[in-house]
């Protein structure tokens, strides 16, 4: 089917009741603190009712059309226990469909039951080259969330990073909400008495009117709650970086060269120079970083840690916070990386020790972790969980066949090391066939 023809079939409205959004997170979000902003953003648009995949007394019948947000690729597991839990996919049942941004390799996955694949974005406008639906502005409403609010600020991003799925497929071309509009619905929460406000973003230094709009924020008694941003134009945030115990920056490697070859961008001048700067008006610095980049140099990452320290000693006044999340690099389809090998976790483990030695001789750990598992910091999946990811986020038709075999009850938090090792196992077997 044309993709254009696939974009009027989605938006055309159900002639006769209402749509069914269904939630395939693990876990139902709807009581917990995070805000899956593209559910939010399709239930509005298309008027559609929202349930959970695992509620267990939908009323089905009242539906025409039935969509699954699938927020991340593991997600993907729970499509089926609502299909059979409803006996749906069969002829003369609603229309099914799926969405969001862990359906981009669906294909092979589901193909036992009739699902058309909507890739982008719900309110889209045109089709890209790459097959996504793309709105052609960033007009989305402002979403409440008990005390606090939302508003979606970008999509896209300006950098391609080679290593960057967001980048490269899922965003899209960058675009902006027009900066009235952004005021209009910052004000209309405050009126409502929403003072904390999340301006979503994934580069929010990068939004072409911050510095007005943190001026405007600042005005009405608003409070801006996150902190990501890339280092580039990292001034920009002069004036919010006081109100800020820590900044999250997008840096990925330590290497300069790496971040040169994949398209960041980002000198170690640059770096350092704007390093020296956040710490002049803020201490707590997070870094969003990367293990397992082709070619990456971790002697320079080792420099690093020992240079944040003498950074911190020589910034007077500031008693500086070091965090960071060190993912696992996934080489995903429709990047420049998707044919790079995966992580070995051998390697990954030396690295680990590694780095937990020289944070302790750089001051930022005060003592040893014997158990690896122990060492501060948010990182990545762990091998069996790493490799039933890029499985999925591969798909195939024999993948989608080991998945209705082993999951077939869903994840209700996550998958179970005995369901992930059996998975993988099933997986090898069904290949070596």
């Amino acid at each position: 089917m044309a993709h254009s023809a696939q974009l009027e079939l989605f938006r055309e409205p159900p002639s006769r009741s209402r749509e069914l959004l269904v939630s395939t997170s693990p876990r139902d979000t709807r009581r917990a603190t995070a805000i899956n902003l593209g559910l939010q953003i399709a239930a509005k648009e298309r008027g559609a009712d929202v349930v959970h995949w695992s509620d267990p007394d939908v009323q089905i019948s009242k539906y025409e059309r039935i969509g699954f947000n699938v927020y991340y690729p593991l997600n993907v597991l729970n499509i089926e226990p609502f299909l059979r839990r409803y006996g749906l996919g069969h002829p003369g049942g609603p229309q099914l469909q799926a969405g969001g941004h862990g359906v981009s390799n669906l294909a092979g996955l589901m193909d036992a039951y009739p699902i058309q694949v909507y890739r982008g974005e719900i309110e889209g406008h045109w089709v890209d080259r790459k097959g996504y639906h793309r709105a052609k502005e960033v007009l989305s409403e402002p979403v409440r969330d008990g005390s606090k609010g939302v508003v979606e600020l970008t999509r896209g991003c300006r950098y391609s990073c080679n290593f960057c799925e967001y980048g490269c497929t899922l965003g899209g071309s960058y675009r902006e909400k027009p900066l009235e509009l952004a005021k209009e619905q910052l004000l209309h929460l405050r009126q409502q008495g929403i003072k904390r406000v999340n301006l979503f973003s994934v580069n929010l230094a990068g939004y072409r009117h911050i510095e007005e709009l943190i001026d405007f924020c600042q005005f009405w008694g608003i409070t801006i709650l996150n902190a990501d941003t890339c280092i580039k134009g990292i001034e920009k945030l002069g004036k919010l970086l006081p109100r800020m115990s820590r900044l999250h920056l997008g840096l990925e490697s330590f290497d300069e060269q790496t971040r040169i070859s994949n398209k960041k961008g980002i000198t170690d001048e640059q770096l350092w120079g704007s390093l020296e700067y956040i710490l002049q008006h803020t201490g707590g610095l997070y870094f969003y970083l990367i293990y397992g980049l082709p070619g990456d140099n971790y002697d320079r990452w080792w420099e690093a840690i020992h240079r944040l320290s003498e950074l911190r000693r020589a910034t007077s006044g500031v008693a500086m916070r070091f965090d960071y999340s060190i993912s696992t690099f996934e080489p995903s389809l429709g990047t420049p990386l998707e044919g790079a090998p995966l992580v070995d976790f051998e390697e990954r483990t030396r690295f680990k020790l590694r780095w937990a030695e020289e944070c302790l001789k750089a001051g930022f750990f005060n003592k040893r972790y014997p158990d690896l598992n122990k060492v501060p910091g948010v990182w990545g999946k762990e091998e069996t969980t790493y490799r039933l990811l890029m499985a999925l986020k591969r798909g195939g038709q024999r993948v989608g066949e080991v998945v209705r075999a082993v999951f077939k009850n869903g994840v209700t938090r996550s998958p179970s090391m005995a369901q992930k090792l059996k998975f993988l196992r099933e997986l090898e077997e069904n290949n070596e066939q």
